[in-house]
């Protein structure tokens, strides 16, 4: 069986696996209007759920390279990363900061039509994460038409979910409301700490 991945510079080498390149922009930034609306929705709810502390896990926002070191994660400084990391729905660990802890759920959105190159941030991400836990659950929300079936999003997903069972994949070519995306990280942010 060979997979296909479409994202490249994050997957090693394997005979098993087909890597291409997709086209677009910035993967770290929202171009579409549609993409901006899923970001959004994904950031409102982080925060909503962050602010009222209705999770038993602790919340970070953003792993970015400042000259004063306030928006860098420990756990990253640690393993030397200079790459930045900041998935739309944050990091959910099982302690605050200061303490040992472990990275249990990330939560990413992601829009792309048939064309574009979303999904390439979305694999730099990952690694990242997974080296701070192999067992981290990458929970994604995927929007626009690249979801129907046999499109770039979808095969992407079909993909990564054969390669790792903690790849959680959300997928709606029309998108989702903050209700909805808040709901779904509830769901898993309201489960006993892994």
């Amino acid at each position: 069986m060979k997979l296909m991945i479409y994202f490249y510079r994050a997957v090693e080498s394997n005979p098993t696996v087909e890597v291409f390149m997709a086209k677009g922009g910035r993967g770290d930034i929202a171009s579409s209007p549609e993409s901006k609306y899923l970001d959004s929705s994904t950031k409102k709810a982080m925060n909503k759920i962050a602010s009222n502390l209705e999770s038993k896990y602790f919340f970070e926002k953003e792993h970015v390279n400042d000259k004063y070191n306030k928006r860098k994660l420990p756990e990253f400084e640690n393993l030397g990363v200079s790459l930045g990391c900041v998935p739309d729905g944050g990091f959910w660990f099982d302690n605050p900061r200061g303490q040992l802890r472990k990275l249990c759920f990330v939560f990413e959105s992601k829009h792309q039509n048939e064309d574009g190159n979303a999904i390439e941030r979305w694999g730099t991400n990952y690694l990242l994460c997974k080296s701070l836990n192999p067992q981290v659950k990458y929970i994604t929300f995927m929007s626009g038409k690249g979801c129907a079936e046999g499109k770039i999003l979808h095969k992407y997903a079909e993909s990564m979910k054969k390669i790792s069972e903690n790849c959680i994949f959300y997928l709606s070519e029309n998108g989702f409301g903050e209700e909805q995306i808040e709901s779904i990280m509830m769901k898993y942010l309201a489960e006993e700490k892994l």
